[in-house]
C-alpha cells in the first residue's frame, strides 16, 4: 500500500505545522497604528529633519472612509452619536484615547493608546485637544488624514522615549 499509516501521520503532522507557522507570523505581523506610524516615522523620516509629513491611509492594512478620535471623557453615547449609529465599547481608562476607523457603518478597527505613556515612545494628535474634551467630536476622513509629524524627547524617566506629536496638514 504507497499510502501507508506513517505517511498519512507525517502529512498531517507538516500540515498542522504549516498551518501553525502561518497563524504565527500573522499574529506576528499585527501591529499597533500607533507601533506602524512610530515605526514609519524612525525608519523613513528621522535621518536628518525633525518632521516629516505621513499619510494615514497608506500605514494601515485595512480599507476605511473615517477615523475618530475620542478621550477619556467620550461614553458609548457620545461615540455613537458621533459615528451615527450603535456603539458598545469598552471605557476609555483617565489618560487614554480611542481611535476608531470606520467604512460605512461599520467599525473595521479600534484602539486605545496613551499620549502620556511614561515608559514608551507615544503619538499624541496635537491638533485635536476639543475632541479629547469630548467638546467636539472629531474625524478625519481617508483622503484627509495626512499629518506633519515631530518628536519630541518624553519628559518621563524613559531615556529613549518620544511623543511623536501629529498635526494635521490641509492638502488643499
Amino acid at each position: 500500500n504507497p499510502f501507508s499509516r506513517p505517511d498519512i501521520e507525517y502529512g498531517f503532522a507538516m500540515k498542522k505545522l504549516g498551518i501553525i507557522s502561518v497563524l504565527l507570523s500573522l499574529l506576528g505581523c499585527h501591529q499597533s497604528v500607533q507601533d506602524r506610524i512610530i515605526n514609519y516615522v524612525e525608519k523613513y523620516c528621522m535621518k536628518e529633519e525633525d518632521t516629516c509629513i505621513i499619510k494615514l491611509n497608506s500605514l494601515v492594512p485595512f480599507e476605511w472612509d473615517t477615523m475618530y478620535i475620542f478621550g477619556a471623557n467620550a461614553n458609548n453615547d457620545f461615540i455613537a452619536g458621533t459615528i451615527r449609529f450603535p456603539y458598545q465599547g469598552t471605557i476609555i481608562r483617565p489618560g487614554y484615547r480611542k481611535i476608531i476607523f470606520t467604512y460605512g457603518h461599520h467599525i473595521v478597527y479600534e484602539e486605545v493608546y496613551s499620549s502620556l505613556d511614561h515608559c514608551q515612545s507615544a503619538i499624541d494628535f496635537s491638533s485635536i485637544k476639543d475632541s479629547i474634551l469630548n467638546l467636539r467630536s472629531y474625524s478625519l476622513y481617508v483622503n484627509d488624514a495626512v499629518f506633519s509629524v515631530y518628536r519630541e524627547k518624553s519628559k518621563s524617566g524613559c531615556t529613549d522615549c518620544y511623543i511623536y506629536h501629529l498635526l494635521t496638514v490641509n492638502m488643499n
